[in-house]
């Protein structure tokens, strides 16, 4: 099957339009604004454990994949490793 050919609106936004059924059709252009600036710029920091509670992925599993290279949490230099909002959502699409 043929995928899709990707396209951009007008917020720069990649999306294909197979995918326009899956979009809610409710939301605003200030709430596409906020999900896409979002998903972009790093945003909260949380310990594996709340992110393991929150992404539904197992602790071990989150080492697992930053060590294998998988999924890099944005915060990899601190110390304990901290994890963003968006590794969460990226953790999740994972799963």
């Amino acid at each position: 099957m043929p995928r899709s050919p990707l396209l951009r609106d007008e917020l720069g936004i990649l999306w294909s339009p197979a995918e326009e059924d899956h979009v809610p059709a409710d939301l605003t252009d200030i709430e596409r604004r906020t999900i896409a600036f979002s998903l972009r710029h790093a945003r909260g920091r949380y310990a594996v454990e709340r992110t393991a509670q929150l992404s539904g992925v197992p602790k071990s599993t989150c080492y697992d994949w930053r060590r294998e290279g998988i999924l890099v949490p944005d915060y990899s230099s601190a110390s304990p490793v901290m994890w963003s909002y968006r590794d969460l959502v990226l953790l999740r699409l994972l799963a």
